[in-house]
């Protein structure tokens, strides 16, 4: 049986959640009490255009993060993916298939949550079937391709007055030439996650919409995220880790380059 595990990462999402947590551990609720900071990967102004009832009053002050294009970096522009072979344990079914992480609430309860971004995809019949190999013989095996991506990440503020937006900006502008890569790279390890300082472009003023009931002024920054995703190809039926089903593999994919 062959099975598939893939190691996703939606990195947006991912930037999204560690924004929320930065604000929330830097209390700006209560620096500005009459205002209450959204972070979201879903822009307000679709809802407002889409007659929703929804006031622009109660969306704003906001950030949206979202992703405007990912490519290859271009320093791995000549590179093939990196296949190799693997064989899985239960220790690292494990780990691959966890997705959930334990925090602490504004209340000090601890709880659970899906970790924000993370996309492993992999059924309860692909487990199961793993892992009865596993059983049985300890490891399962195949092979893994794993691929370099680069995101170019926007986020977008969107407040009712220039002050609010220049100081929310810098914050961003702060966080994100500062401490954001220690924490993804801390709460992501397996993606090989890295931003470099000098794609960050920040676009603070002359921004402005309209189209509402109230006066938005908006700011943008934008950054490259490079970082690595894995799809692992398994074999319940092989025995051993053989070179054979590398070699196919590598050849299947320059076929696909000719």
């Amino acid at each position: 049986m062959m099975c598939y595990l893939n190691r996703g990462l939606i990195l947006e999402q991912a930037i999204c959640s560690l924004i929320h947590d930065y604000f929330e551990i830097l209390k700006l609720d209560h620096k500005y009490s009459n205002f209450h900071i959204s972070v979201t990967t879903d822009h307000p102004f679709a809802d407002l255009y889409s007659e929703s009832g929804r006031k622009a009053s109660d969306s704003f002050p906001c950030v949206v993060v979202s992703t405007e294009e990912d490519n290859k970096p271009s320093e791995f522009d000549e590179l093939a993916p990196n296949v190799e072979g693997v064989g899985v344990s239960a220790y690292d079914l494990a780990a691959i298939t966890s997705t959930t992480e334990k925090y602490i609430d504004k209340k000090g309860r601890e709880k659970e949550r899906e970790i924000p971004g993370l996309c492993t995809v992999a059924d309860a019949q692909t487990i199961a079937a793993i892992q009865d190999t596993i059983d049985r013989q300890e490891y399962c095996y195949g092979f893994s391709i794993r691929t370099r991506r680069r995101d170019n990440i926007n986020l977008e503020i969107w407040a009712e007055n220039s002050q609010l937006k220049n100081e929310i900006y810098e914050q961003l502008r702060l966080f994100v030439t500062g401490n954001l890569r220690n924490i993804l790279t801390q709460r992501y390890p397996f993606f090989d996650i890295a931003i470099f300082d000098n794609t960050v472009i920040g676009h603070r003023s002359n921004n402005y919409n309209f189209d509402f009931d109230v006066l938005l002024c908006g700011a943008h920054i934008s950054f490259d995220v490079n970082y690595c995703v894995e799809q692992l190809i398994l074999d319940t039926e092989k025995k051993q880790l053989t070179r054979e089903i590398i070699v196919e593999v590598i050849n299947e994919w320059l076929k696909s380059k000719d």
